[in-house]
């Protein structure tokens, strides 16, 4: 199979990982690793008998699209450090979904304060091991 890129829509690179948005000919816009989003929303969801509401523990949106396409989701709440509505718009489109509620804030807290409310709770967080590793040390 060959990929043809016709431009690449956005490019960074920040302390834990390449971000490559590329526009191809044949497959429209593609983002570097783009299963990820998928099996971290469809995976938990579809082991659940009916999913209506979910929380979302971080990310840019991506993961809030995937589980906005499971027709019994009634509600999705996106607990984050920040608003990310801004970042990139084809990811964090569906946050002005009447479905969706960013909530900008400590989202361990926000969880403590909605204990048994939600039937999902997908965390889309860093791994123990690695660059992240300092955030699951005791200070």
């Amino acid at each position: 199979m060959t990929l043809k890129v016709k431009n690449a829509l956005h490019v960074e690179k920040s302390l834990y990982k390449d971000v490559l948005i590329l526009e191809s000919e044949s497959l429209g816009n593609l983002v570097l690793d783009p299963v990820y989003q998928e099996m971290i929303a469809h995976l938990p969801l579809a082991s659940h008998p009916n999913p209506k509401k979910v929380v979302i523990g971080g990310g840019d949106g991506g993961v809030v699209r995937e589980v906005l396409k499971h027709d019994t989701v009634q509600e999705v709440v996106l607990p984050s450090s920040a608003s990310r509505r801004h970042t990139l718009p084809y990811m964090s489109s569906l946050l002005a979904s009447p479905k969706v509620r960013v909530y900008v804030g400590d989202g361990f807290k926000f969880l403590a304060d909605n204990e048994g409310t939600y039937d999902v709770i997908i965390t889309n967080s860093s791994d123990p091991v690695g660059p992240a590793e300092y955030l699951f040390q005791k200070p």
